[in-house]
């Protein structure tokens, strides 16, 4: 009789704090990318870079798909006043590259703790002892699993980390953007 594969569980943590402190780095990296976002959308308008003149943006665009909507349309304002197909390119693959990773940022910010048993069970028959060991992970609560796109185990820290550094990186090609824009 042939054995079956043996099915893993993905990796997880043995100590939950790693993956809320991996979620909270994540979250600020977003944030901090929607910044920048913030900060190009002043640029394009000519708007002041203070948190008072960035509050209306804020208040008219609430959700992140309305904020992209307001900066495509600044930007195309923009590029019809100093014309770049260049930078409209950039600018595009910008707004693309934040829309890929908006639903890395929903899985986070809408997830939490899932913890899993893996046994270990003996191939030979007769008294045995069963050993497990509860791994935490980051996943979608059940009710949300569709809509998140994504599995009810979750993902380790290093996962969501791989997420971070994805908004760190996109952060700072939009700051580079606006700064050039700007000079």
């Amino acid at each position: 009789m042939k054995s079956k594969p043996k099915v893993s569980l993905p990796e997880g943590e043995t100590d939950p704090n790693l993956l809320y402190n991996a979620v909270g780095r994540a979250i600020h990296a977003w944030e901090a990318m929607e910044e920048a976002f913030a900060r190009l959308f002043a640029a394009f308008t000519g708007l002041p870079e203070q948190p008072d003149a960035l509050m209306e943006y804020g208040s008219d665009n609430r959700r992140f798909v309305d904020r992209m909507a307001a900066i495509r349309a600044a930007g195309e304002r923009y590029f019809c006043l100093k014309p770049s197909q260049e930078n409209e390119a950039i600018l595009q693959d910008l707004l693309t590259a934040a829309a890929d990773l908006s639903i890395k940022r929903h899985r986070i910010a809408h997830g939490h703790i899932t913890m899993w048993t893996e046994f270990q069970l003996p191939e030979a028959k007769g008294p045995f002892e069963v050993t497990g060991q509860i791994l935490y992970r980051w996943g979608a609560p059940w009710y949300s699993t569709g809509t998140l796109r994504t599995n009810p185990v979750g993902v380790n820290a290093s996962t969501i980390e791989t997420d971070q550094k994805a908004f760190e990186n996109l952060h700072n090609r939009i700051f580079k953007f606006t700064s050039e824009l700007q000079s």
